[in-house]
């Protein structure tokens, strides 16, 4: 499990920097100053590395309680389509918002600063979450091994973590 925790946190980081660097490639790509920020990147790769164990975690303990239930929820079509929106409605929210709040913190604003970062964000952000990832997640839990799904989720999040870290800096 240790080696899955670590995998996970490797992968999820190192998408997590790619995304941000995109995303900064895209903004400064007619600039003549087009110095990467380090330190921005440095941040979503925190955030990604913190995060990617947990949701991992989280999809497991997703898995084992759909498992349980048996049935359709089980297996096949309608149970990937329930776990996708069983992740987008339970974890998509505190992500997205733990994302906008750790990323206001690390660049050091104060808490009341954070929590209007989150409230102007978040709604934006989970608009075009919920339908993206719904998507990918479909394939997560209806494709994917689970040793695998990190790296499957964490392909398609360079363009999702791209998409962040451009909130993140229009939020500031």
């Amino acid at each position: 499990m240790l080696r899955l925790h670590l995998r996970s946190a490797a992968t999820g980081g190192g998408i997590g920097a790619m995304g941000d660097l995109l995303m900064q490639h895209r903004e400064k790509r007619d600039r003549a100053d087009a110095r990467i920020d380090t330190a921005r990147t440095a941040r979503v790769m925190g955030f990604r590395l913190l995060h990617a164990p947990l949701v991992e975690s989280a999809w497991r303990l997703i898995d084992a309680r759909f498992h349980s239930l048996g049935g359709m929820l089980a297996s096949g079509l309608a149970g990937a389509i329930s776990r996708a929106l069983c992740d987008q409605c339970l974890l998509a929210p505190p992500s997205i918002a733990a994302f906008f709040m750790t990323q206001s913190l690390a660049e050091g604003f104060g808490v009341i600063e954070s929590f209007e970062r989150v409230r102007n964000a978040f709604v934006p952000a989970y608009s075009v979450a919920f339908p993206c990832w719904m998507c990918a997640h479909t394939i997560t839990f209806g494709l994917i091994r689970p040793e695998w799904r990190m790296a499957w989720a964490s392909t398609i999040a360079v363009f999702w973590n791209a998409f962040l870290s451009g909130r993140n800096e229009q939020a500031k």
